[in-house]
């Protein structure tokens, strides 16, 4: 009786139930299912060992040269003036008139390496001038505006503004043609507002075009202290700081959100 006992740890697809006898019972050493698991064992063991043999004749190793020079980081670069802004206070630009804006800016910017990043001032009513706008706008204005940026590594810090001046002068305000030029309170505002944050999220939190993005909106400049602030009671003891907080959190998961005040 060969009390000998089939080796079967850590092999379990080679050897199963059907191929150990019940304790007691005499065993085979010999034979096909003998000689194939012997096989089979002994292939494994090979191949880890040449394996490990192998990895040993591959690897590497490496001694980069010291780089001297500036890294271009797409994050941390200088940053250059706005894009749009108060150019288009004649009206809402056209596609042809923000591709061309778009490709004196990359013109501009190869001639300093380090620029990597453009704020842009978006007027609100390029963005959104009626309740029917949809989220293509946004989009089609992003295409033509920073056309060509990822060839050149180059990321938008933007931020769509109201106004941009003086509260006393219409023509640097930019409120959708169905809105009342001004009013900062009612709830026709608010919830165009918001919903354009909504729409703005879903423009442009996966977009690699854009870095990061400024809250903006409310007061001169996006500022959010004048002539409104943020803080200041809308009626019902709510704020725009109350209103815009979830809300751009709920649109802008994978980016970061900068408040400017």
């Amino acid at each position: 009786m060969n009390n000998t006992k089939p080796i079967i740890a850590n092999i379990p697809h080679i050897v199963n139930e059907q191929n150990i006898c019940p304790q007691g019972a005499a065993r085979r050493t010999s034979g096909p299912t003998s000689r194939w698991r012997f096989a089979a064992m002994a292939v494994l063991g090979w191949t880890a060992f040449g394996s490990t043999s192998l990895q040993a004749q591959t690897q590497l190793t490496v001694f980069p040269q010291e780089y001297t020079a500036g890294m271009r980081n797409p994050l941390m670069g200088f940053r250059a003036g706005q894009q749009s802004g108060p150019h288009y206070d004649a009206g809402i630009p056209t596609r042809a008139e923000l591709e061309a804006d778009a490709e004196d800016m990359l013109s501009d910017l190869s001639v300093y390496p380090y620029h990597v990043l453009v704020r842009d001032y978006i007027h609100f009513n390029v963005m959104n001038d009626h309740v029917s706008d949809t989220v293509q706008r946004i989009k089609d204005y992003t295409n033509a505006a920073y056309r060509g940026y990822e060839t050149k590594n180059i990321k938008v810090i933007p931020r769509v503004i109201l106004m941009y001046t003086d509260h006393n002068d219409p023509a640097h305000e930019y409120w959708p043609r169905d809105l009342t030029d001004g009013d900062w309170t009612s709830q026709a505002v608010r919830n165009r507002v918001l919903s354009v944050v909504r729409q703005l999220g879903e423009a442009w939190n996966n977009d690699s075009r854009i870095a990061w993005v400024q809250m903006g909106l409310i007061g001169q400049w996006g500022e959010q202290e004048s002539p409104y602030s943020i803080d200041q009671d809308l009626g019902g003891g709510v704020t725009w700081a109350e209103l815009l907080e979830p809300v751009f959190k709920q649109a802008f998961p994978n980016k970061k959100v900068l408040v400017r005040s």
